[in-house]
């Protein structure tokens, strides 16, 4: 009996060992770095659960690729602060230009048209006229397509552009996009669109990544127009279902060196999924030149000049009813208007008009913008560092939208400082996000944030929207939610804004979908609701 008992005993220890010394060879030769707590969970969980642990490890605990040796670089001008070009582009900020550079963030660059949409309608209808422009190449990716009215819609774009000869290619996620059927993907295939699912849970290529999930959203035409934001391509990011409308959510349209740095990162994220078959796009050299007038030769820039304080709501320009790829049905995309945010009491969501681009805000003489992404494929977590940064070098406000809430332990404390040290704060979430776990882990970061003196809003209805705003100097709007699945685990990509027009809009929409929302008032809750959300939030940062 004793020499069984000691034989198991020396199996178990054994099986603990080697799941450690799995973790700690995992952890330091991929140099994972990664929070103290995690680390820890990580480590009591292999000890304690070792046949469960290392098996939970290798899906579920990679975080980062090896890290690349980067080139010093020599002094860049471009990064000492940049000219004004026309009065619409505002000199970026030195420290925010040096961080993204020390990280190998290529720099921002001038672009001649940008519109900002939070419309869903007239974000769809930029989409769609961004496909129908595409004259040689077309890239979209997207983390959810469904085969709904505007999934069908667009899919039915790419299929039309593919028949006139251009090169399409559409890039889901595998997880996000899971239920897209294959007879839809058969479909785009025999139209000529070239699909790829981002990292397959079978017989994924990156074996030990299945939880490393591609949240990235755009669509590039001829490398030279994008369409981005933190829209899906599914029905609720843009049209109202029935008595349920549609999400409050933000996307942008940029004519300009921007959408060839998008295109770089489309390509890289191509070839990670196992696509072939396409010319890849050269990284584009930074600049800070206005963009030549050639540059957009297929698209038209729009005339209609900014407007500052935008309160109409226009329907899209009708279009032709598309016939969906695969043989379901979809109804044709609603053009009915919203209704608004919030009661009379309370200022509306802005939702501004022009001819050329509804609901935008425009930077008719160029505005200054940088592509950013983050993710595993990344060496630094460029969008964390950035927000760490811009918390302490703050002066005057602090705005944010997302969904989800739940930052880290460093990037809570420095808003905590800037809260304290006099700096606006303002933070919006939705009252009840779509995923009732973040709803949970959220709450101990909002009430220390309501003791400091920040002003945190609870938004009426569901908003999918990720924008902050840094004092004057910049703005960011993509697909980056405030936790930390997108902040460390996901690829993700977002816009930085250095035009005061862009700034201004994001910051007067911001201040105007606060005030449709409740104030959270950080009301102290017991020991077992301190545990709960303690528990949610060390399971949720991995999942």
């Amino acid at each position: 009996m004793w020499p069984l008992l000691s034989l198991s005993a020396f199996v178990h220890a054994a099986a603990v060992a080697g799941g450690l010394l799995v973790y700690v060879m995992a952890t330091r030769i991929g140099r994972q770095r990664r929070h103290p707590s995690v680390a820890i969970a990580w480590v009591l969980t292999i000890a304690a659960l070792p046949y469960l642990g290392v098996p939970l490890f290798l899906v579920f605990g990679t975080r980062k690729f090896a890290r690349p040796v980067r080139p010093l670089h020599a002094p860049h001008a471009a990064h000492a602060g940049a000219p004004a070009a026309g009065g619409a582009a505002a000199a970026a900020p030195r420290w925010s230009l040096e961080l993204l550079r020390a990280m190998d963030v290529d720099a921002p660059g001038v672009n001649r048209v940008v519109a900002l949409h939070d419309d869903g309608e007239a974000a769809l209808q930029a989409l769609l006229e961004l496909c129908r422009s595409a004259r040689s190449s077309l890239a979209l990716q997207t983390f959810v397509l469904r085969e709904d009215t505007v999934g069908g819609a667009v899919m039915q774009a790419l299929a039309t552009a593919a028949g006139r000869g251009v090169q399409v290619r559409l890039l889901v996620d595998a997880v996000g996009s899971l239920w897209l059927p294959r007879r839809t993907e058969a479909a785009l295939a025999a139209s000529g669109v070239s699909l790829c699912r981002f990292m397959p849970l079978v017989h994924n290529p990156m074996r030990g990544r299945t939880n490393l999930r591609n949240h990235r959203k755009l669509a590039v035409a001829d490398g030279r127009r994008l369409w981005s934001g933190g829209r899906n391509l599914a029905d609720e990011y843009f049209v109202d279902r029935g008595a349920e409308p549609a999400w409050l959510d933000l996307s942008f349209r940029v004519d300009g060196p921007l959408a060839a740095s998008a295109l770089v990162q489309f390509d890289h994220d191509w070839r990670l999924a196992g696509g072939h078959g396409a010319p890849l796009a050269q990284r584009p050299m930074p600049s800070l030149a206005p963009a030549a007038a050639g540059d957009a030769a297929h698209a038209p820039v729009p005339t209609a000049t900014h407007a500052p304080e935008p309160t109409a709501r226009h329907a899209p320009e009708p279009t032709a009813t598309h016939a969906p790829v695969s043989s379901a049905t979809h109804a044709p995309v609603s053009s009915a208007t919203h209704a608004p945010v919030s009661s009379a009491t309370h200022a509306p969501v802005p939702t501004a008009s022009h001819a050329s681009e509804p609901n935008a805000a425009h930077a008719p003489a160029g505005a200054l913008v940088q592509w950013l992404s983050s993710g595993p494929d990344r060496a630094d977590d460029t969008v964390h560092a950035l927000l760490l940064s811009a918390a302490w070098h703050a002066q005057q406000r602090l705005l944010a939208v997302t969904p989800y809430f739940v930052p880290d332990d460093a990037l809570l404390d420095a808003w905590l400082s800037a809260c304290r040290r006099g700096v606006r704060t303002t933070l919006v979430v939705p009252r009840r996000s779509n995923h009732r776990l973040a709803d949970v882990a959220r709450e101990r970061s909002l009430r220390e944030l309501v003791a400091a003196g920040a002003e945190v809003r609870l938004a009426p209805r569901m908003v999918h929207a990720k924008a902050v705003v840094v004092d004057e100097a910049f703005a960011l709007c993509g697909s980056v939610n405030l936790d930390g699945r997108s902040l460390f685990l996901n690829y993700e990509a977002t816009a930085v804004f250095y035009a005061h027009e862009q700034i201004d809009w994001l910051a007067r929409w911001v201040a105007s979908l606060a005030a449709s929302g409740a104030h959270h008032h950080g009301r102290r809750v017991g020991m077992a609701r301190e545990t709960l959300e303690g528990l949610v939030r060390a399971v949720g940062f991995q999942l």
